[in-house]
């Protein structure tokens, strides 16, 4: 099982570009994104994202008619955030990893914990944001 870590006060957490001017969180503490727990037994890739977000699916009406939804996970063979610093400052949606699978959720405003979608190739491997709320 791969851990990935984006705790704060980490000193190699990722904080990512920030030309919107909301640092790496877009939000209150709601959308925290802290890490991931990613395992592959035989054919079946798991994905657990530990986030503060978890069963809030739905939630700020503001932003949509169902509100804010999950977002997809995408996947590539290696992260390669831009720039060498330890917290990668300067990595946004124009750069870094190229990303070459997207999972997609069926149903984007369910809180159930265990959820069905579907898989999809990039084509050309395609560059996206790094960061992104998901369930845990």
């Amino acid at each position: 099982m791969a851990i990935l870590s984006d705790l704060g006060g980490d000193a190699t957490a990722y904080w990512g570009g920030n030309a919107h001017g909301y640092g790496d969180v877009i939000g209150d503490s709601t959308y925290n994104v802290n890490g991931a727990e990613v395992s592959l037994s035989n054919s079946m890739l798991s994905i657990r994202i530990l986030t503060n977000f978890a069963g809030h699916a739905g939630q700020d009406g503001w932003a949509g008619p169902n509100g804010i939804g999950y977002g997809d996970v995408f996947l590539a063979q290696s992260w390669n955030p831009f720039g060498s610093d330890a917290h990668h400052v300067n990595d946004d949606a124009s750069n870094g990893t190229l990303w070459t699978y997207g999972f997609s959720l069926d149903d984007r405003w369910s809180n159930r914990a265990e959820r069905s979608g579907f898989m999809r190739s990039m084509g050309p491997r395609m560059r996206i944001m790094s960061r992104f709320p998901m369930i845990s």
